[in-house]
């Protein structure tokens, strides 16, 4: 995850604000953008100072998907019953299992990458909880990785990085994920402003 690559404009973080229903906090930038150049996955801070509580707060997603339309059709997989369906697929097969233990060691790596040497020393030093958390769970926060928390951060994570195989299951699972050529749902919530 090469951060030169990320791109965060005030357009993005009005997007993002609308996207999401309320002002995005602890954005580093955007990972990937629609094929209508509005943000897609938003790359978030791991660790951040919550001004209102005067601590240090652990958000362990890493990768959160903005995109509304691709949000809504995850939601209703979740609610079909996907997750127990793709754990049961988990437990019975031993590469898929591989493959997602590799996706969220990468994601922990990657989320670690994310907090400086300055940060992570000042951890070490307050022998912070967040600390273990930030170096044990998984996409969203999971500690078991055979089990599946939330299918939004796979998607989020496969189309930032393309290394999620839960994530690109669902993928194939969306119908039309983005919006049409010249109707777009980010377009007609920027149009709002």
């Amino acid at each position: 995850m090469d951060s030169k690559h990320w791109q965060l404009t005030e357009e993005d973080i009005q997007v993002i604000a609308l996207q999401i229903g309320r002002q995005p906090r602890a954005v580093l930038g955007v990972a990937c953008h629609c094929p209508h150049n509005y943000p897609l996955v938003v790359v978030s801070e791991p660790v951040f100072f919550n001004e209102e509580k005067s601590v240090r707060e652990f958000f362990p997603t890493t990768y959160w998907l903005s995109c509304r339309r691709i949000c809504k059709q995850v939601s209703r997989l979740e609610g079909g019953g996907l997750i127990a369906r793709l754990e049961g697929l988990i437990a019975r097969n031993l590469y898929l299992r591989e493959m997602l233990e590799e996706a969220h060691s990468s994601y922990i790596h990657q989320r670690f990458g994310l907090v400086g040497r300055n940060l992570f020393t000042l951890l070490q030093e307050e022998k912070n909880p967040i600390l273990d958390r930030l170096l044990n769970v998984g996409i969203a926060g999971v500690e078991n990785f055979r089990h599946l928390k939330c299918l939004h951060a796979h998607i989020a994570q496969q189309l930032a990085i393309k290394n999620n195989p839960i994530g690109e299951m669902i993928l194939r699972l969306l119908v039309a994920p983005y919006c049409e050529p010249n109707v777009s749902n980010c377009q007609s919530l920027f149009a709002e402003l």
